[in-house]
């Protein structure tokens, strides 16, 4: 767990450089909600690892695990891609309501 956390800082440390770029560029906002996230992830299965010894069964952990890992994922992917999905829908329906002969 050692790794995930210096990925985590140098992910940070990166957000905080880029936070000057352009708003069509910026990411930085998103960035930091992904570190937040996969950070309270990383300390979840932290904690799991550390009470694996109380809860007995390895298969029982092993589930756990898998399912932290498996939420982790889908919420990172919609923290990163649901709002570019929705800017996407937002111009499509922009365009339907504009009058035909304003479109190119």
């Amino acid at each position: 767990y050692i790794y995930l956390f210096v990925l985590l800082l140098i992910s940070s440390a990166i957000a905080t450089q880029n936070r000057d770029i352009r708003q069509e560029f910026n990411e930085t906002r998103y960035l930091t909600i992904l570190l937040y996230s996969h950070f309270m992830f990383v300390v979840m299965r932290l904690f799991l690892y550390l009470l694996s010894e109380d809860l007995g069964k390895k298969n029982v952990v092993s589930a756990m695990t898998s399912l932290l890992i498996s939420i982790d994922t889908l919420i990172t992917l919609s923290i990163y891609f649901l709002p570019k999905i929705l800017v996407a829908i937002k111009a499509d329906k922009a365009d339907d309501i504009r009058p035909s002969s304003l479109k190119q």
